[in-house]
């Protein structure tokens, strides 16, 4: 069964999260920006663009997720206490879509970590290929680690869709 508790702790859940993807993006810009503009070293160079635009998507992403939590928070408490159908009507779908978007998202971010470490295997060698080495390196260690916390965000997502749902059942 759903309780405020629980709608509470999903969101603050989400809250710090995208704060926390949001300060991520920013260090990420910040030390791209540096690697690129300083260092005279082929492979930093190219380790600084996948960080560049893991930077951007983290801040595009987390931003209005971080900006409108608290208002959702609110307005679904309410709800859970004045008109839980409003719930399942709307938060549950809406729940839904973000799972199955979220699985996409995780499957084309282990394409990205096959990719990256294959390509980075393959350049490994090849000394004339630093850039190319350390585009790959990136690329295969931020689609891991987004990997990593996406995967447990599908999981706090699951368990907030199954608690939606024990709402449409009473």
């Amino acid at each position: 069964m759903l309780t405020r508790t629980d709608i509470e702790k999903y969101f603050t859940w989400e809250k710090h999260t995208a704060l926390a993807f949001l300060i991520t993006g920013v260090v990420l810009l910040a030390g791209a920006v540096v690697c690129w503009l300083f260092s005279k070293q082929p492979f930093w160079k190219g380790a600084a663009l996948p960080a560049l635009i893991t930077g951007f998507v983290l801040i595009s992403s987390c931003y209005p997720v971080y900006k409108k939590n608290d208002e959702q928070r609110i307005s679904h408490v309410y709800a859970l206490d004045m008109n839980p159908d409003l719930l399942t009507q709307k938060e549950l779908p809406r729940m839904q879509a973000a799972a199955a978007k979220l699985k996409w998202l995780r499957i084309a971010e282990a394409v990205l970590v096959a990719t990256g470490i294959a390509l980075l295997l393959l350049y490994r060698l090849q000394p004339g290929k630093a850039f190319w080495y350390g585009l790959w390196c990136s690329l295969a260690i931020m689609a891991a680690v987004l990997l990593v916390t996406d995967t447990f965000a599908a999981q706090r997502l699951a368990r907030y869709t199954r608690q939606l749902h024990t709402l449409s059942q009473h």
